[in-house]
């Protein structure tokens, strides 16, 4: 994203040449594709389906009573949560049924940072 317009080229022809956002929404083919998720580790870890429970399994939350309902089942995607945790410092979330705790903002950029770690490993 360092430039408004960019082309993208294969054995010396332009494949592509538009805006940024155009291009990641609008491949112009397999090539241009590939060439992207090469290159875009965040791309994988955020178009991933992790959910509230995997964070609540590898201890991304603080155990504490809550009150009442909770507002995040486990099986709501973490990119809900992170839309949530945006406005909001916590959120209150539940597993199988029982409310475990909260989940705040350093929570989620701890589980964020470390899939983005493993996925980093795997290229």
């Amino acid at each position: 994203m360092l430039g408004d317009r960019i082309c993208i080229m294969k054995d010396g022809e332009i494949v592509q040449c538009d805006t940024p956002n155009e291009i990641l929404r609008n491949p112009a083919n397999e090539f241009v594709q590939n060439f992207l998720e090469s290159g875009n580790v965040n791309q994988h870890v955020l178009s991933s389906k992790f959910t509230v429970q995997d964070m609540v399994e590898q201890g991304y939350f603080e155990a504490r009573l809550v009150d009442g309902e909770a507002d995040f089942g486990s099986l709501i995607a973490v990119e809900a949560l992170l839309q949530q945790l945006a406005n909001q410092a916590t959120v209150s979330v539940e597993k199988e049924g029982r409310p475990v705790g909260i989940i705040t903002q350093q929570h989620i950029i701890q589980f964020l940072a470390k899939q983005l770690e493993r996925e980093a490993e795997r290229v």
